[in-house]
């Protein structure tokens, strides 16, 4: 075979491996794609919770920044500190770190939880959870890097599922000291933008190129809990529907 045809079937093949749009969007069962309905959306720390203090909280803010940077529709915003983590519809989007009893999937590192309202898919409702019992966190790489698995839950927060690009910020697996998740792929601004519309701004994300492959630990958990058609928020009934799946869940296993 000439060296044309092989270049070319080697150009199939990374098309093949590297789509031009492998993102996936989270939906509510119902082919509704999940979606926060006004903006901006604020997120809430809990006080003295996160590994390492004000640096650990810093790491977060950044990754919500992140985002905010994929498109001009997009804005994620700090509402302040809470007394406790609580993972249920009330109202706030609570990120924290559970240190003792984790109570979910013993594999998981972290996990996003929707809640929704099955009309249209619109987000009311989210809270990112972290695996403070089994996983050790940092803000350096030296063990499972704090903005680097924030970045990819935050995807999971603004409605995206895991992305089959290895080098997107919503690819499913990572590894300690993993930190190319902190900056997004062109992937991942092709999805936000898929959602939300809206145009990256370029002064405040950095988009990642090519750069290796992922290994180690998987990545992602989420559930959802869906809204009943027609409540109003405060009186509504709340159908807990735990879904764990491809695309309503990211689950972050070893």
């Amino acid at each position: 075979m000439n060296s044309r045809c092989l270049t070319i079937l080697a150009l199939l093949a990374a098309a093949v491996v590297r789509p031009a749009s492998a993102y996936v969007l989270q939906e509510d069962g119902s082919g509704h794609p999940l979606y926060w309905k006004n903006m901006p959306v604020s997120y809430f720390l809990v006080s003295n919770n996160a590994p390492g203090g004000a640096v650990g909280e810093d790491a977060i803010h950044r990754a919500f920044a992140t985002w905010n940077g994929a498109s001009a529709n997009v804005s994620y915003r700090f509402g302040g500190h809470v007394a406790q983590g609580k993972q249920q519809y009330d109202g706030k989007n609570i990120v924290y770190w559970i240190y003792g009893g984790w109570p979910f999937d013993r594999s998981l590192a972290a996990v996003t939880f929707h809640y929704y309202d099955t009309r249209d898919g619109h987000l009311l409702d989210a809270d990112i959870v972290f695996n403070g019992e089994r996983f050790a966190w940092t803000v350096n790489g030296g063990a499972y890097d704090i903005e680097n698995s924030a970045a990819h839950e935050v995807g999971h927060f603004g409605g995206l599922g895991h992305s089959p690009d290895p080098e997107a910020t919503m690819y499913a697996r990572t590894a300690v000291g993993e930190t190319k998740k902190r900056t997004l792929n062109p992937d991942d601004v092709a999805g936000i933008e898929a959602i939300y519309g809206g145009t990256r701004d370029e002064s405040t994300t950095s988009v990642a190129g090519t750069a290796g492959g992922s290994s180690g630990v998987s990545g992602g958990g989420g559930g959802g809990c869906a809204v009943a058609p027609g409540a109003a928020r405060g009186d509504e009934l709340l159908t807990f529907v735990f879904l764990f799946s491809l695309l309503l869940a990211a689950r972050w296993r070893r």
